[in-house]
């Protein structure tokens, strides 16, 4: 269910380029550092947005988290319609050296409880692979956020996943007979598993989300003009003046000061 899942998308933010002037989208990266490194890819969006606002190639909202670029839809659109190009490579940056003793306690946890979320048990599972405490809390941290490889024991379909475990997935190739592939990977997210990677039998992968994360990232409230407190970025250009004088001010700092001073 989608309340399983306020965890894995509390984090998120979600950016309405729709409904934000392209100052006030310049206001909130005076308020929200975790959007800054993407800064200038928002504003190349929200500039091909609205100059061409029929453009339905052009996304109205962007999910980020901590400068990651989640994923991207258009108002109207379900959670079948995100463009994520975000998680997907996460395979290739994220890496966690798993003891396979403590692989094969989590694993058999997980199927004998019929259950892929990992912090009810996990702790359980360091203790009964290591018997040294302090071999567990570098490994614990870790490993929330990291993709592991399954063993035979869970390397089932797509179908079996939802039938056993009750989390339906999604694949953006729907033509995919769901069938044929077997699960090779799955990606953790603060205990949460969200992405799943299959294989067929020409060893050829196939990437799937947990559905009910995507439905719960629909859910994330987005960031507009109504929603962003001017008063709140005057405070935090205030304090910064107090810190380093009005000369050292950075010129989109300066330009909100120039904003404010014009409001009614």
């Amino acid at each position: 269910m989608v309340i399983n899942y306020p965890s894995a998308v509390s984090n998120i933010v979600c950016i309405d380029l729709l409904n934000l002037t392209s100052q006030e989208l310049q206001n909130y990266f005076l308020i929200c550092p975790e959007v800054s490194t993407a800064r200038q890819y928002l504003k190349m969006l929200h500039s091909k947005l609205h100059n061409d606002l029929v453009n339905e190639e052009h996304p109205h909202l962007v999910y980020i988290e901590n400068n990651f670029i989640v994923g991207t839809r258009r108002h109207q659109q379900s959670f079948e319609n995100f463009q994520l190009g975000g998680l997907e490579i996460l395979q290739e940056n994220t890496s966690c050296q798993v003891d396979i003793k403590l692989f094969n306690e989590i694993e058999k946890k997980l199927v004998q409880n019929k259950s892929l979320f990992l912090n009810p048990f996990l702790m359980d599972c360091y203790k009964s692979a290591f018997k040294n405490p302090v071999e567990i809390n570098p490994l614990y941290f870790s490993f929330l956020n990291a993709f592991i490889e399954v063993s035979a024991a869970l390397a089932i379909t797509p179908i079996e996943i939802n039938k056993q475990f009750k989390i339906p997935t999604f694949f953006y190739d729907l033509k995919l007979e769901v069938s044929q592939v077997f699960l090779n990977k799955i990606y953790f997210k603060d205990g949460l598993p969200l992405i799943f990677v299959f294989k067929d039998k020409q060893n050829t992968e196939y990437m799937a989300w947990n559905k009910n994360y995507l439905k719960a990232l629909q859910n994330v409230a987005p960031i507009n003009g109504l929603v962003i407190d001017n008063l709140e970025t005057l405070n935090i250009v205030l304090e910064k003046i107090n810190e380093v004088g009005l000369i050292n001010l950075k010129e989109e700092e300066l330009a909100f000061l120039d904003f404010y001073s014009k409001l009614k």
